[in-house]
């Protein structure tokens, strides 16, 4: 077997078995928990429960719709910190207003043309784009393919929040443009109108 990660010492994760199976210097089998995910702690002990991987395959995690567009979470609810959602959407999806809020988010596109305004400019984003907006910058965008495929990243869990109150409302049919703008403010989601 070939040394894929180099051994520093006992218990030092060093590659694979042909199974795909994790291996370890110490001789050690697959490092996993109940349901089967690997689990190695940072200084490469196994049979630890400190740190463990979350592994989302396609279509996997919970999804819901919100202005046409439907979204997917892909993360680990317990787990602090930063969030990533899967969006697709269509050229029939609505437009988020122009808006600004408190946290970072940046956006990987991986399929489709979308057009995406960051303050005054235009970007006409394909596949392979990263934008990437400090928290307090104005943005929104519209699906100019049939469909788009994106993912959206969050610096926080402030979002999740804000994006968990919108699709309940949705789905009770409750999302008027006033309760829009109400829970867009609860979230302190700032619209940017246009210049008269």
């Amino acid at each position: 077997m070939a040394d894929l990660f180099g051994s520093q010492g006992n218990n030092t994760l060093v590659g694979f078995d042909t199974d795909d199976r994790i291996l370890s210097d110490a001789g050690n089998d697959t490092f996993n928990d109940e349901a089967g995910d690997a689990i190695i702690s940072e200084s490469g002990n196994a049979n630890t429960k400190s740190r463990s991987a979350t592994i989302f395959k396609p279509n996997q995690g919970d999804t819901f719709s919100l202005l046409g567009n439907t979204i997917t979470c892909k993360f680990d609810r317990h787990v602090q910190g930063a969030r990533i959602y899967e969006l697709v959407g269509t050229a029939t999806s609505g437009v988020p207003p122009l808006h600004t809020h408190p946290w970072d988010k940046w956006f990987y596109f991986l399929e489709g043309d979308v057009a995406f305004q960051v303050a005054d400019q235009v970007v006409q984003a394909t596949p392979g784009d990263v934008i990437h907006l400090p928290a307090g910058v104005a943005h929104t965008f519209r699906v100019k393919s049939p469909q788009a495929k994106f993912l959206v990243g969050v610096s926080n869990a402030a979002a999740e929040q804000y994006l968990k109150e919108l699709a309940e409302a949705a789905q009770q049919q409750e999302l008027t443009p006033a309760e829009m703008m109400a829970i867009a403010q609860k979230h302190h989601i700032r619209p940017v109108l246009a210049d008269s």
